[in-house]
Order: C-alpha cells, then sequence, then structure tokens
C-alpha cells in the first residue's frame, strides 16, 4: 500500500469511529458497580435513583420487605445483615464476592455490629465505601459552629452484641469507629435534618411548607438569633455520587448553609404565597401559654448554634452544590400532595400543634394588640 492510499484508508476510519460517536470511539467501557445497602426507604430511592443517573450499574442488598415495589428492574441480594450468627450474610457472601464494588453506600441506622460486620466479611470487594452519619458524631457542648475537625463524641466502654440497645447517636458513632478501622477507603457523609420529596415516617409531613401552602391563619414564633439549618436529600445525594465518581476520601459535613428563621418564612411566602393572616409572636408570649421550642413547633431551639450551625465548607470546597430552597420546599410540597391528595393531613403530634391550638394562640395574641 503506497502512501497516499494508507493515509485515505486512516482518514476514511477515522471519520467512520467519529460517525459512531465518542462511546464507540473508546471501546465498551464497563459500567461502574454500585452496591447499595437498603435502597428503598426514606434515603435509599434518592440515592438508587442518582447512581442510575451517573450510568452506574446499581445492585441491592436488603431484607426485601421495605417498598418491594420500588427498582423491580434491578439485582437484589435479600439479606438480613442484623443476625448475631452472620447467617444471612455468609449465605450471600458469594453473590457478594463476585464483584468488586466501586462504590458501596451504607444508611444503616440499627446496631452498629451490622456494619462492622459486613465491613470484615467484604472490604476486600469494596472500592469505596460511603455511610450515611450523622452530627451526633460530635461531642462537646455544641456553643460553636461545628466543623470536621470538632471533638467526637467519647463513646461507652461497654460490650455490645445484637441484641444491644443502643440510643442512635451511639449506632453512629460506633458505626463509624467500625468503618475508620476497617481498613477500608470510606466516607463519611455527616448531616441532619434530612428533607425532600419522601418523609421517613408517615407522621412526618413538613409542618411549615404545608402550613404556608395550605394558606391558612398561621403564626411562627419571634425569638432573637433565631437561625435554621436542613439537608437537602438532593444536594445530599448528588454529594455522594460527586465523591464517588472523584475518589474524594474522609468526613464531610453535609447540609445547606445556616439561615436566619426570618428568610426560610420570607422564602415559604414567595413559593406559596402570604398566608391569610400571619403572626409574629413573641416567644415568651408563646413560653407563658406553653407553646415551647422544638417541642411544639419545628426550626426552632432556643439555642441553635451548634446545632443548626454546622460549617460545611469543606464539603463545598470538594464539590457539594447546594440546590436553592425553594426547589426544595416545592419537593416537600410535590411529596406531601403526593401522599395526601385530599390535603387532609392533621398536625398536633411529634412536634407540631393543631389548627385548632394555633387558632387558641392567635386569639390570645389579638386581645394584646
Amino acid at each position: 500500500m503506497d502512501k497516499r492510499t494508507f493515509l485515505k484508508s486512516a482518514v476514511v476510519s477515522t471519520t467512520a469511529l467519529l460517525a459512531l460517536g465518542p462511546i464507540a470511539c473508546a471501546g465498551n467501557k464497563e459500567k461502574k458497580k454500585a452496591l447499595i445497602l437498603g435502597g428503598r426507604g426514606f434515603l435509599g430511592p434518592t440515592i438508587v435513583t442518582k447512581f442510575l443517573e451517573a450510568g452506574y450499574e446499581v445492585t441491592l442488598l436488603n431484607r426485601g420487605k421495605t417498598n418491594p415495589h420500588l427498582f423491580t428492574e434491578l439485582p437484589i441480594i435479600i439479606c438480613d445483615r442484623e443476625k448475631e450468627d452472620l447467617s444471612d450474610l455468609k449465605k450471600v457472601a458469594s453473590q457478594i464476592q463476585a464483584h468488586q464494588w466501586d462504590v458501596v453506600v451504607d444508611t444503616w441506622s440499627k446496631n452498629p455490629l451490622a456494619v462492622k460486620d459486613f465491613l470484615a466479611m467484604f472490604s476486600s470487594s469494596i472500592d469505596h465505601y460511603h455511610y450515611t452519619s450523622s452530627i451526633v458524631a460530635y461531642g462537646g457542648k455544641w456553643d460553636k459552629a461545628i466543623t470536621e475537625e470538632t471533638t467526637l463524641r467519647e463513646l461507652p466502654d461497654k460490650e455490645i452484641k445484637y441484641d444491644t440497645e443502643l440510643p442512635y447517636i451511639y449506632r453512629k458513632c460506633f458505626s463509624e469507629r467500625y468503618i475508620m478501622s476497617s481498613g477500608v477507603n470510606y466516607t463519611l457523609h455527616r448531616s441532619h435534618g434530612m428533607r425532600g420529596f419522601r418523609i421517613p415516617d408517615p407522621i412526618d409531613e413538613p409542618y411549615w411548607p404545608v402550613k404556608f401552602y395550605r394558606g391558612d391563619r398561621l403564626f411562627v414564633p419571634l425569638d432573637e438569633n433565631h437561625d435554621t439549618q436542613t439537608t437537602d436529600v438532593e444536594s445530599y445525594t448528588d454529594f455522594i455520587v460527586h465523591t464517588s465518581n472523584n475518589k474524594i476520601y474522609g468526613a464531610f459535613n453535609v447540609a445547606d448553609p445556616t439561615i436566619t428563621f426570618e428568610h426560610y418564612v420570607k422564602t415559604l411566602t414567595e413559593v406559596f404565597g402570604q398566608p391569610k393572616e400571619l403572626y409574629h409572636i413573641p416567644k415568651d408570649f408563646l413560653a407563658k401559654h406553653d407553646i415551647l421550642p422544638y417541642r411544639d413547633l419545628p426550626r426552632w431551639r432556643p439555642n441553635p448554634y451548634g446545632f443548626y450551625h454546622i460549617d460545611v465548607t469543606k464539603a463545598i470546597q470538594n464539590g457539594l452544590k447546594i440546590r436553592s430552597l425553594e426547589k426544595l420546599f416545592k419537593d416537600q410540597v410535590d411529596g406531601y400532595r403526593h401522599r395526601n391528595p385530599k390535603d387532609d393531613f392533621v398536625f398536633g403530634h411529634h412536634g407540631t400543634i393543631s389548627q385548632q391550638k394555633t387558632e387558641e394562640i392567635i386569639a390570645l395574641w389579638k386581645k394584646t394588640l
């Protein structure tokens, strides 16, 4: 073949490859594999969806009991991790060890031994392990902004078994320590107050977004230095995928930045409009009539510094993108309407007050005007 014929052939071949697009040019690159432990509860479906959208091959591992109608098209490993004899883990060991998982995401919040034993058996099959942790991992008085350098909570010196009853804070803390000592590449995502389309429990409908959406008469607490902070599930799960794609390890505080409650309320009115009547009632008046922070109204704490001042600078520097509060509010109300098409949910439990109690407080307040 002479030089001219060779060059002509090369041009034709290159043009044909380009016409097929970049995927063909790169060859059949194998998809990354993600194993999601859980995947069908509160946070799991969003995690699964995000990894699918990012092009991962996703497998679930759970008991097959929670929301079994979700992701039926995906492979699932049926396993109860919380068995002291590890019988279920042993049964599925060959299924797990048959792959080298690029990513494993664990949302476990029960007995921490389930985390420890899973990693003891399968850490060699995991390239990157993510754990959805909590700010309860931090100790101290929380009298200043909490960073990743804040001292971790001291753990009780006790033997843990699968039937050991532990408060939530220690379940998360022990899980973290087991992960840190396992030798696996890990990312800990410490957050609080997760909010989104879904809710963790049927009684956890979003009080403030729904009240403003309904437009009923209502009041908000008037308190000095009233700050608040939340975690948008969409932003949170996007960060899990981002740290997976970029192999970013370590511990991160993941939440929206701190805002004033005034800004929170203002944004609600911008999204849903001004309620029929909105009263800003001083905290002392509310206390006099037995309306107390957090017990009766969400997002109201007497000393929010620390709890609502989680410093997320490190996460932002490593790729955390904060979605607008407006989009979060719309997601929350869309989820509420999906679950309650008749808009008939009744508040008055689990840190909220009823509309009847709201009317009583407003009537008492109006007498002072």
